[in-house]
């Protein structure tokens, strides 16, 4: 199976998620040798660290689906045959589609419905800290579709000739 070609949208979920993590790294670090070399703690690197996180987590998710590395139990499923299989994986895509529109439309009402307040340390609103749900949320149901797409695509053509894992998860 070939890889597609990158589009500017997985090349910034990329990047995003790449620089969350190394300043989540460097936000760790610094606090602790603040606190345990410096004995002066820095009171906004836990905060920091655990909001990147959040965005890390949210938008790599995205990638993970992107490239069919999410983690899925196949040991009964990968002896259907090829057709049921596409069968079984589009509806486990359609029941993933809707958790993620409750759970990017749930965080939109977080994020409009009344004051949000701030942050403790960050003094940041918190719509920005829940923006990352719609954000995750989103660019997976892009994903998703696309390849669920693809797959009914493949199953209204009968090709159904050499699916395999690799094209409905990891194996566990």
């Amino acid at each position: 199976m070939e890889k597609a070609k990158k589009s500017i949208f997985i090349k910034l979920i990329e990047i995003v998620s790449n620089v969350s993590l190394a300043i989540m790294f460097i936000s760790v670090m610094a606090g602790a040798i603040s606190r345990y070399i410096l004995k002066s703690p820095l009171f906004w690197t836990d905060e920091l660290s655990r909001y990147l996180m959040i965005y890390m987590v949210f938008l790599g998710s995205t990638l993970s689906f992107r490239d069919n590395k999410h983690p899925s139990l196949t040991f009964i499923i990968e002896r259907l045959p090829d057709k049921s299989r596409m069968i079984w994986d589009s509806i486990i895509d359609i029941f993933i589609m809707a958790v993620l529109i409750m759970l990017t439309l749930g965080a939109i009402n977080m994020m409009t419905s009344g004051p949000v307040g701030f942050t403790p340390s960050l003094r940041i609103k918190f719509s920005w800290v829940y923006l990352a749900v719609p954000l995750g949320g989103i660019s997976m149901l892009l994903e998703i579709a696309a390849r669920l797409f693809k797959r009914i695509k493949r199953i209204r053509l009968h090709d159904y000739d050499s699916y395999k894992a690799q094209d409905s998860g990891v194996s566990l």
